[in-house]
C-alpha cells in the first residue's frame, strides 16, 4: 500500500461519517419556523418554544422577542425546525445571571403560561418545507406550576 492509498481509506471514512451526520437533521430535513406569541391576547416576550419532532429529527428552540416574534433555530449555525410533526411546549420559566450588583448566584423568571402549554402539552405543528409562519394565540386558564417544563 502507497502513501496516497494509505491517506485514502481514513480521508474517505471521515466523509461519508460527515455526510451521514449531515442527513440525519441537517439543514436538508428543516424547514424555517417563525411566528408570534400571545397569552390572552397580549404579546408575549421571553417565552421558550420548543418544537420536538415526533418523527426522527431533533429538538428546536426559539425565544420571543419584546414583540412576541421567534424564530426557531436547530443549531448554533443552522435555523429551522424538523420537517413533519412536532410536538410543541411554550413556557417562560428560565434561569439566568443575578441581576447586576446582586449576590445571588442565579435569578429564575417565573412561568407565566399554563400547564396545558408545557409540561401537559398536546401541541402538535406540522412543520412543512420552505417558510413556515406559525402563531400560537394561548390562554392561561388552567394551572401554572412553577419550575422547568
Amino acid at each position: 500500500m502507497n502513501f496516497a492509498s494509505s491517506r485514502a481509506f481514513p480521508c474517505g471514512l471521515v466523509a461519508f461519517f460527515a455526510l451521514a451526520v449531515a442527513g440525519c437533521g441537517g439543514a436538508d430535513g428543516l424547514g424555517q419556523v417563525s411566528g408570534i406569541v400571545t397569552l390572552d391576547g397580549e404579546l408575549l416576550p421571553n417565552a421558550t418554544v420548543e418544537f420536538s419532532s415526533l418523527g426522527q429529527g431533533s429538538v428546536s428552540y426559539g425565544k420571543t422577542d419584546e414583540n412576541g416574534h421567534y424564530k426557531m433555530e436547530f443549531t448554533l449555525s443552522s435555523t429551522g425546525a424538523s420537517l413533519g410533526e412536532n410536538a410543541v411546549k411554550i413556557y417562560t420559566f428560565d434561569v439566568g445571571p443575578p441581576p447586576p450588583g446582586s449576590d445571588q448566584m442565579f435569578s429564575t423568571y417565573q412561568e407565566l403560561v399554563p400547564d396545558k402549554y408545557n409540561k401537559n402539552s398536546d401541541l402538535v405543528r406540522t412543520v412543512e418545507s420552505g417558510n413556515n409562519e406559525i402563531n400560537f394565540e394561548l390562554d392561561s386558564d388552567g394551572t401554572i406550576t412553577q419550575g422547568a417544563p
